[in-house]
């Protein structure tokens, strides 16, 4: 009671209007700051840039290029500068259209999930341009050189390609083409012009490449001893009167009324929660990402040890398409810029449904900082592919040829696989008639993920 009236005293209260809300004791939520925002997710997968000649640069790496929407500078800051051109229209043209123009000098930014324009122009207050609503979803778009008063747009939901025209060039993408110099980057070409006539797909493939990439450690980051605090972060002030189960195996478990939220605590770091209680605002799709977002960091799991907490980026997008507000969010790990692949799928799943998150789970490793050891030729891709075609058609449970099976691949990427307590340089090639990727060692073409 000193302490209450000592308060009114100092802070020149009435009594009237005082109630302990009122009080700041210095951690309250609002305290906490953001670590992660929507920029900082919805990135694009990759960057490929056309040097005019028939051959490309795939970046990985995307967010020193793309940039952000602050900077003026930036590919992203570009594209809506572009957008509030008073004099832009849209017009739809032909696959074949479209890819004549990035046979010239050019850049393109290229999402493996679906990025809807509209929600993403209300989200940043742009106005789009007259037509512009025919777009329903990014799924690349960038410039090109032989018109750099146009923006090309592919929309994979339609299958359908855009061409948005300004009365003005960009000046970004006229910048980027006369003075960006990629000499000492990884030369890729489509996988048609390496295996010839047997094989019509536009996949790019690196013709060599170095890396320095080593095998780290990564273990789980659960301070046991930290499991109430965790706990303390979902359900708050009710806490008191949260039921916990504690099983033999290191589980632990949370109840809050009759199981209408729980928490799990997992041996291995991970964290699950779950929720009844949807809710009932309407929101799109940036603000429920922003809500996911702010929920994971909030709720991050209590990590221990002196290695690195890697990022994470948007992977994969679900929508419910009643238009109840529902979408689930699945993040991909990262670190140094390169990707982690999991077997098991995405290690970070937030669904929200009505402006609450209803399911949450969440993979937090710790990684041991990489060594310098210099570069390494790497085990090229196509060569892997030619080491292992046989592997991969017995996956696929067929007898192939490698250009059969060439033919049937979707996507071939590089970054670290999560085996076990470690991570291994590899590459990650997708094949259509497969549920998950095949990971196969970056230098030494090894298959990973067989157990």
């Amino acid at each position: 009671m000193t302490i209450l009236l000592l308060y009114v005293f100092w802070a020149d209260l009435e009594l009237t209007r005082f109630s302990l809300s009122d009080i700041d004791l210095g951690f309250s939520d609002d305290d906490e700051e953001r670590t992660v925002f929507v920029e900082d997710v919805a990135v694009p997968s990759y960057v490929i840039i056309g040097t005019g000649q028939g051959d490309y640069i795939v970046k990985s790496d995307v967010k020193p290029l793309y940039g952000s929407i602050e900077d003026p500078g930036s590919f992203v800051s570009s594209l809506l500068a572009f957008e509030q051109s008073d004099e832009l229209f849209v017009e739809e043209i032909s696959e074949e259209q479209y890819k004549e123009a990035y046979t010239y000098r050019s850049v393109r930014a290229v999402f493996d999930y679906l990025l809807p324009l509209g929600d993403y122009f209300k989200y940043k207050n742009v106005v789009g341009a007259a037509g512009v609503e025919e777009i329903k979803n990014l799924s690349e778009i960038g410039f090109s050189a032989a018109a750099t008063d146009s923006l090309l747009v592919k929309d994979a939901s339609q299958n359908k390609y855009f061409r948005v025209v300004s009365g003005a060039k960009s000046e970004w993408a006229e910048s980027f083409f006369s003075g960006t110099d990629f000499d000492s980057e990884a030369v890729y070409y489509p996988i048609s012009a390496l295996l010839g006539e047997g094989v019509d797909l536009d996949l790019l493939l690196p013709m060599s490449m170095e890396s320095d990439m080593t095998e780290r450690d990564i273990y789980a980051g659960r301070d046991t001893e930290a499991d109430a605090m965790q706990a303390k972060s979902f359900f708050g002030n009710t806490f008191d009167f949260v039921r916990k189960i504690e099983e033999s195996g290191g589980k632990v478990i949370y109840m809050y009324g009759y199981g209408e939220t729980v928490l799990i605590l997992n041996e291995d770091g991970s964290v699950e929660y779950k929720s009844e209680a949807a809710g009932t605002q309407s929101v799109n799709y940036f603000e429920a990402l922003d809500i996911a977002l702010q929920f994971f960091d909030s709720h991050q799991p209590i990590v221990t040890g002196g290695g690195i907490e890697p990022g994470v980026k948007l992977e994969k997008v679900k929508t419910d398409n009643a238009g109840h507000g529902k979408y689930r969010f699945e993040l991909g790990l990262e670190t140094d810029g390169e990707d982690i692949f999991f077997k098991e799928g995405n290690p970070v799943i937030i669904e929200v449904s009505g402006g609450v998150v209803t399911y949450y789970y969440a993979e937090r490793p710790i990684i041991e900082p990489k060594q310098d050891a210099g570069t390494n030729e790497v085990f090229s891709a196509l060569n892997t592919i030619a080491a292992n075609y046989q592997n991969i058609a017995a996956a696929l449970g067929e007898d192939l040829s490698m250009e059969a099976v060439a033919q049937r691949l979707t996507s071939v990427k590089y970054g670290y696989y999560a085996d076990g307590d470690r991570l291994v340089p590899v590459w990650q090639i997708g094949v259509k008639g497969l549920a998950k990727p095949l990971y196969f060692d970056l230098y030494t073409s090894e298959q990973y993920g067989l157990d």
